[in-house]
């Protein structure tokens, strides 16, 4: 049986309004969520000039009005190298994965949820770090067209978005020395870095609603971090299935050490005793 608890605590009933909301459009609340989905539902009423009933029927067959709401709920805190133990994975795995290819095949790496490209960005640099960059298609996915533009843009990133971990100051050192990102003068007396044109465009990036539909490149290596956490399990559920299809066989899926517990917990997979709990290979 799965264990639901771990995904949604208990709290006090949900008011009957933002709990209808809530479950079209599947995602977790937490106490600030909360609010600010009820200030959301009261704005986007005051929009529409519409009573609470009537936008409720237009939020049900409208998936841009749900996609709204879920960008607005979702906080969109993403860092290069957040997760260096995927990246370490991701260099001792990909050079044996290309052995297992012909000289012309790829290897497909994508990104769901990708925000505005920090994570498929430091996956460029990892591969070409390994001198590898030329074996590899990386595809990167997120809802929001604002983040998509931003990733796509070529603006430079303030030095909050590098993640402070130890491990991953390593690779962000080594992708510093290679010039696969660089000090940035384009605002003043601020600390912001650039990303090489080289990497930028070693990405491609694409609008996607993993609600509803699956990612339509076949990945060896799926990147899914911090994204399942912000669904109901219901929709895990229903999500979860469609990655993994989406994985070839012998691939693997990535999610955020945060989530893996809770998130293998709901599907029904126990950990591989060689991998690390976070990464999820698919087998058949």
């Amino acid at each position: 049986m799965n264990n639901l608890s771990t995904f949604i605590p208990r709290r006090s009933p949900l008011n009957p309004q933002v709990e209808a909301v809530r479950l079209i459009l599947g995602v977790k609340l937490s106490e600030t969520h909360t609010r600010c989905l009820e200030l959301l539902i009261r704005r986007r009423m005051d929009f529409f000039k519409l009573p609470y009933d009537s936008y409720l029927q237009l939020l049900k067959v409208d998936p841009e009005e749900q996609n709204l709401l879920r960008r607005d709920l979702t906080v969109n805190m993403t860092f290069f190298f957040r997760h260096p133990e995927h990246f370490d994975f991701l260099d001792d795995t990909l050079p044996v994965l290309l052995e297992q290819k012909r000289r012309s095949e790829k290897v497909s790496i994508v990104s769901v949820g990708c925000s505005i490209g920090c994570e498929p960005f430091s996956i460029a640099m990892a591969v070409s770090l390994a001198g590898l960059a030329e074996r590899v298609k990386i595809t990167a996915f997120d809802i929001d067209l604002k983040s998509l533009e931003r990733a796509k843009s070529g603006k430079p990133f303030a030095d909050f978005r590098l993640s402070n971990k130890p491990t991953a100051k390593l690779w962000v050192n080594l992708a510093l020395k290679q010039g696969y990102m660089y000090e940035s003068d384009a605002y003043h007396n601020l600390e912001f870095f650039q990303v090489s044109d080289t990497i930028r465009q070693m990405v491609s990036f694409m609008p996607l609603d993993i609600l509803q539909e699956p990612p339509p490149e076949p990945a060896d290596f799926l990147f899914c971090s911090n994204v399942l956490m912000h669904l109901d399990n219901s929709r895990v559920l229903e999500v979860f299935p469609q990655l993994y299809a989406s994985v070839v066989p012998g691939g693997y899926i990535l999610i955020s050490p945060d989530e893996s517990s809770a998130v293998r917990a709901v599907i029904a997979i126990p950990s591989d005793p060689g991998l690390p709990e976070s990464i999820i290979q698919k087998y058949n």
